[in-house]
């Protein structure tokens, strides 16, 4: 599945993605109609010849509702009547006061994360908007970013030594920001870069900042190199690991007949936030006539091993996806 384009006023109640605030979701807290609450107004109905309380959103659909407002006859009741008609559920055509010349004031509440915590849950805070819409066109101009099922582990932590000015990225709290400045690091703030917000503020990222790429743009895969593969099957790379105090790895793999040489690429697997979590350490080359390789003294856990087969004109013929104990394996997304 992918982040889609879609309306604000029809994913009302769920989560989105909105540039303003980020992961966030909106409620509906008000409908006004010429700054009159829409719970006070009436729209006439053909069949019954009188005016009938609005029922707005019974439908579901709140852009369809927010439209349809537009094309309807609407009143109040009229002062003569209020104090004793303002709670019926209908009103005749002479306790009504017609409502012209009709804009439409939404009031949105919208609870955004202003933390992403390893444990799922995320610190919470909530804006008041107001929308104002002059005619039924008006409400396709608001979208939002929707996926099913999002939370936030659906969003990809962005790679801070790769960012660039004019970059476009997610900071948590904020919503998007695009990278104005990048600063020299290390100082004593821990800035890596500066970025201005949608309002045109300027914000700090800092190295723990929680930055994200933006759900619909495509980002930075750092796992392409390990999952990538050509002809696999004729490899068949397997790494067994010695789990003794040396820390022996043997890698073993087939002979191919048309290969002049192979190239074992060693990487590493590191978990930090915000920075490259696989690095490229050495690329051991060995001879046609050798299907094995033994390293030792690689302190800790988590090297992945990719086995690559050259030719005689210097192509790969084949490449193994990386394997960090066993077989090559599919990497993180």
């Amino acid at each position: 599945m992918s982040w889609e384009k879609v309306n604000l006023f029809e994913y009302l109640g769920r989560r989105v993605f909105m540039d303003e605030y980020g992961f966030c979701r909106s409620e509906l807290n008000g409908v006004f109609i010429n700054d009159i609450n829409i719970s006070e107004l009436y729209a006439y109905n053909d069949e019954s010849k009188r005016y009938e309380r609005i029922r707005f959103g019974n439908k579901g659909n709140y852009a369809q509702s927010l439209a349809d407002l537009f094309a309807l006859d609407i009143a109040q009741c009229s002062l003569r009547y209020y104090n004793y008609r303002h709670h019926n559920e209908y009103l005749t055509s002479d306790q009504a006061v017609s409502v012209e010349s009709k804009t439409i004031k939404v009031n949105l509440k919208t609870h955004y994360y202003v933390a992403f915590r390893y444990n799922g849950c995320s610190g919470e805070q909530h804006a008041d908007d107001v929308i104002e819409l002059s005619s039924a066109k008006d409400v396709s101009k608001y979208f939002c970013w929707f996926e099913e099922g999002a939370s936030t582990s659906s969003f990809k932590m962005a790679i801070l030594p790769e960012v660039k000015v004019d970059d476009e990225l997610y900071l948590v709290g904020v919503g998007k920001v695009k990278v104005s400045n990048l600063v020299e690091y290390p100082n004593k703030d821990d800035v890596v870069c500066e970025a201005i917000d949608v309002e045109g503020k300027k914000q700090n990222i800092k190295m723990e900042s929680e930055v994200f790429y933006l759900p619909y743009n495509k980002a930075v895969d750092e796992y392409e190199d390990v999952n990538k593969s050509l002809n696999e099957l004729k490899l068949s790379p397997y790494v067994i690991r010695s789990r003794e105090q040396n820390h022996i790895y043997n890698i073993y793999w087939n002979k191919i007949e048309e290969a002049s040489c192979y190239h074992v690429i060693l990487y590493k697997y590191i978990e930090l936030r915000n920075r490259r979590r696989i690095l490229k350490i050495v690329d051991y080359e060995v001879d046609r006539n050798t299907s094995f390789l033994s390293l030792d003294k690689l302190v800790g856990a988590n090297f992945i091993f990719k086995v690559k087969a050259e030719d005689r004109s210097g192509n790969i013929i084949a490449e193994s996806r990386g394997a960090i104990d066993g077989s090559p394996c599919d990497f993180k997304k």
